[in-house]
């Protein structure tokens, strides 16, 4: 089933759902909060970063605990002139492109077992 992506307009929140094919709603409630279908945020790639429905990528991998954010910012600009940037809630990593992604693996000495074309991988590390 595809997932849907609906954004509260009060708090900038999206969520992700998943409908049957065709029988997702145009708004929903969860929480007591009200969403609205966001179909830019279904298909970030179609949209220019800082535009309506662009969302950041994130890792887990690459994150720490909320509380490290600001040390490893600090570490990061420091030793690889990397300006990360975090989600403050759950500690992931944020990119605003693939690019940005592959940035940051660089600059934290890692890398992407299942790379694409493009992306960093253990032969061209």
């Amino acid at each position: 089933m595809p997932m849907y992506c609906y954004r509260n307009q009060a708090t900038n929140e999206v969520l992700e759902e998943v409908y049957p094919m065709g029988k997702a709603p145009r708004r929903i409630r969860r929480d007591g909060k009200h969403y609205v279908r966001d179909i830019a945020s279904e298909c970030p790639m179609v949209t220019p970063p800082g535009i309506g429905g662009h969302r950041m990528r994130r890792s887990r991998a690459l994150g720490v605990p909320p509380f490290q954010i600001p040390a490893m910012q600090k570490h990061l600009k420091e030793t690889a002139g990397y300006d990360a940037k975090f989600d403050p809630k759950t500690g992931e990593m944020l990119f605003s492109s693939r690019a940005d992604r592959n940035r940051a693996m660089e600059a934290t000495g890692t890398f992407d077992q299942d790379a694409g074309y493009g992306d960093r991988a253990p032969n061209n590390c």
